[in-house]
């Protein structure tokens, strides 16, 4: 009679378990738990990383503005010292003074326009900088979440295999993140 006892009880705890103990080890489920916390965390820096990009282009293209305004002041500072070159002949004061005027809204353009060519040369390694990061937060997203259908499996399986290859996903995720 006790072995019959015992093999009741083995049948209700498999019929319980499924014969899966692991499938119920909490091991699993705290995968799952920083499988999801990472996920989350992957997705919010993701939306920052896109945030700040767009305001990094939108600042980019606020200095090409500058930069192809002031390029196009310095070629009309130009053309019109062109035109007055002509008139320097007659040697005027007033046409002196216009030449000299030319003279120096040229410079100063010229010199607005390195300004301006420089800081729009320093947006380009902001702007890859922070697109690179987005991938690498998505690629580390991307590492959660098969993680976390891999934890699933193992719940549904019963598989150490496949907790395991979660936790690897898992690890591989925070290393994407650290990097």
């Amino acid at each position: 009679m006790p072995e019959a006892h015992e093999e009741m009880e083995r049948a209700e705890h498999a019929a319980h378990g499924g014969g899966r103990h692991e499938a119920a080890s909490p091991h699993v489920g705290v995968t799952m738990a920083i499988l999801g916390a990472l996920i989350a965390f992957c997705a919010a820096t993701v939306g920052s990383e896109r945030n700040e990009l767009t305001r990094a282009m939108i600042e980019q293209t606020q200095a090409h503005a500058d930069y192809a305004a002031a390029s196009t002041k310095f070629r009309l500072a130009m053309l019109e010292l062109e035109k007055q070159r002509g008139s320097l002949a007659g040697g005027s004061a007033t046409d002196t003074k216009v030449v000299r005027r030319f003279v120096e809204l040229a410079t100063h353009y010229s010199m607005e326009r390195k300004i301006f060519g420089k800081a729009l040369d320093a947006y380009r390694p902001l702007v890859d900088a922070r697109f690179e990061a987005g991938e690498s937060y998505e690629r580390a997203q991307l590492l959660a979440e098969f993680g976390i259908v891999l934890a699933s499996l193992a719940v549904l399986l019963g598989s150490r295999a496949a907790w395991l290859g979660s936790v690897a996903l898992a690890l591989c995720c925070m290393v994407q993140l650290a990097l």
